[in-house]
């Protein structure tokens, strides 16, 4: 799988309140607003999107209710996930007629969790709607990933590609367009709200991101399942020519559950895609995962809220504020 880390069980870090969409989509949101929701939700809507909610799970964490086979499932959103995915648990309960695929499943710790399995699905539905899908899920020990809470599996990035997906993280609402029709480019309503651009790469079923640390370049996955924004230490130390704090004062645990050893630093001189972040505290953890694919950071939902990030998927953008 390619989630990553950083679940906490005792931190509760949270990123700053912000409602995009109450710019954008809430009537009544302000007079400079008021016009630019109306244009812009007539705009989306003549592009065949839709609004579906999303549910608060836990800290940086929140999941969205869908339909499988017409039972209802609760799955984390989560673009660090290359495919959608189910636990078997749920898959059982859905009464779905798993194959073995005969690949082994890893967790994000290294240890082996069982084999994953393929599902044929039927009916796929979200907000009402029959989305935009592949005919199988995977299914996988919940053990392997660890979505967390009272949830059933992740809407990972397929399903999210697919449906040209637009996601303001944070602000409990998730934006979708089944269908063929042709995506909307969000410009000239992000732009004058003064968003700037960051383009994204794919890499592999994750979502690319490239920047600097102090000057140094980094290679970077986009993860808004991951609670915390997280560096690979030998890279920070790289970059900042001494090693991080090492955080003593709170337990820090991998999605697979394996407890990590973590650090804490002062990126004075972060960008990312030509986005310029003002001095931001970070998590630094030494990440096999990561250093295996040539990685070095994964930008998660903490440092993505801090600046009103949106996810847009049918454009390949992620615009930041």
């Amino acid at each position: 799988m390619n989630r990553a880390p950083a679940r906490n069980a005792g931190n509760h870090w949270r990123v700053l309140p912000y409602f995009l969409l109450a710019m954008l989509f809430t009537p009544n949101a302000g007079s400079a607003a008021s016009g630019m929701e109306d244009d812009c939700r007539a705009y989306l809507a003549q592009h065949h999107y839709y609004a579906a909610p999303l549910t608060t799970i836990g800290v940086n964490e929140q999941c969205v209710e869908v339909k499988i086979n017409g039972k209802t499932v609760r799955l984390g959103v989560d673009t660090g996930c290359g495919r959608t995915v189910l636990t078997d648990a749920c898959a059982r309960h859905l009464r779905l007629d798993v194959h073995d695929s005969g690949h082994a499943d890893w967790g994000v710790g290294g240890t082996l969790r069982g084999n994953s399995g393929i599902a044929l699905v039927q009916s796929f539905t979200l907000g009402g709607h029959e989305i935009n899908r592949t005919n199988t899920i995977l299914v996988m020990p919940k053990s392997a990933y660890d979505p967390g809470g009272d949830v059933d599996g992740l809407l990972g990035l397929d399903f999210l590609q697919l449906n040209a997906a637009i996601l303001p993280i944070g602000a409990g609402e998730i934006i979708l367009k089944p269908g063929t029709t042709p995506v909307a480019a969000m410009a000239d309503f992000m732009a004058p709200l003064g968003f700037k651009a960051v383009p994204l790469g794919p890499g592999g079923g994750t979502l690319m991101i490239t920047g600097h640390l102090n000057g140094t370049p980094f290679r970077a996955f986009l993860d808004s399942g991951a609670t915390f924004t997280t560096f690979r230490n030998g890279f920070v130390q790289t970059a900042l020519g001494h090693e991080a704090v090492q955080t003593n004062d709170h337990e820090f645990h991998g999605v697979d559950g394996h407890s990590m050893q973590t650090f804490r630093f002062t990126a004075n001189a972060l960008e990312v895609g030509g986005f310029h972040l003002p001095p931001t505290t970070i998590l630094a953890a030494e990440k096999g995962f990561l250093e295996a694919r040539g990685l070095d950071a994964l930008i998660g939902f903490d440092l993505l809220g801090l600046h009103r990030a949106v996810i847009d998927l049918g454009s390949g953008v992620l615009w930041m504020k």
